[in-house]
């Protein structure tokens, strides 16, 4: 009998330690996971208040302050390309940086003078570039098609020369594109109708040619479209009928002909339709001068 007490006294004793060292092990682990996880909302924190990019951002940054006369900016505040990449902050005037990669550079009205680096591809989680009112010399480099996360692309009256890289096709995240008052030549790519969820379309002011090409149709998005002050010619394309929320269409002072086609009677919302400055064909027939006038659209063309 009494050994029979032993043994379950025993047995007692052995399931007290092994749920101890169990709740010990828990205790433990859970401390563990708390920590961990504490280190890593602080990094994550930290990532984002301070923002160090990544080598190849820096690399990047590092090349578009040598090639644009980063030394006689406007405003170059805390940049300093001598240091190292994780002294990188956001404190450098113009960048945004989240989880270590540059997504915003905002340096319009900056003073920039010199050529868009090739290694702009590199800052591939980019989202906004504003490049507009500078002293840029070149033209807009292929590389720019590595920037599939670019929703901004805004490089107005800054000096740009050559054409339209096909690559801009590439940015199927792009919601604006501004290259208003450059010196850009050559045609329309057919590839923009590929950037389907762009909103604002600005080529005016520039010294392109050729027609408007029928796949702008496929920027269904689309609210402003401005190509006037270029050399573009031909007729306007029906399919840009399909751009039913379009609210700007400018087009005057080119060399367009013909009347403008019934489909843009599709464009319900249309506030402004500019035609002036074209070949005296280039006219409305009157089932849609009449739909136009219903619509209250301001209307600018030239008297016949």
């Amino acid at each position: 009998m009494q050994l029979l007490l032993n043994k379950l006294f025993q047995a007692q004793s052995f399931k007290l330690r092994l749920k101890f060292r169990v709740m010990r092990t828990l205790k433990i682990s859970t401390r563990f996971l708390v920590i961990t996880i504490s280190i890593l909302i602080i990094f994550s924190f930290v990532d984002n208040i301070v923002g160090q990019v990544s080598k190849k951002d820096f690399k990047a940054l590092v090349a578009l302050y040598q090639s644009t006369d980063g030394a006689n900016w406007e405003n170059n505040s805390n940049w300093n390309i001598n240091v190292a990449a994780s002294d990188v902050t956001e404190e450098w005037y113009g960048l945004t940086i989240k989880n270590g990669r540059v997504i915003s550079i905002e340096l319009d009205y900056n003073n920039l003078n010199g050529k868009i680096p090739e290694e702009i591809k590199n800052l591939d989680a980019l989202e906004v570039l504003q490049l507009s009112h500078n002293k840029l010399k070149g033209s807009i480099p292929t590389e720019i098609a590595y920037l599939s996360n670019l929703k901004e692309l805004s490089i107005a009256n800054a000096n740009l020369t050559g054409g339209l890289p096909i690559e801009l096709g590439s940015l199927i995240s792009l919601e604006l594109l501004d290259l208003n008052s450059n010196c850009l030549t050559g045609e329309i790519p057919s590839e923009v109708g590929k950037l389907i969820k762009l909103h604002s379309l600005y080529l005016d002011q520039n010294k392109l040619t050729g027609t408007i090409p029928a796949e702008c149709g496929y920027l269904t998005s689309l609210q402003h479209l401005y190509l006037s002050y270029n050399n573009l010619s031909g007729r306007i394309p029906p399919e840009l009928g399909n751009l039913v929320l379009l609210e700007r269409l400018y087009l005057s002072e080119n060399k367009l002909k013909g009347c403008l086609p019934k489909e843009i009677a599709k464009m319900v919302k249309l506030q402004r339709l500019y035609l002036c400055g074209n070949h005296p064909t280039c006219k409305m027939n009157r089932k849609l001068s009449a739909i136009v006038s219903l619509n209250n659209t301001d209307v600018k063309m030239d008297k016949m």
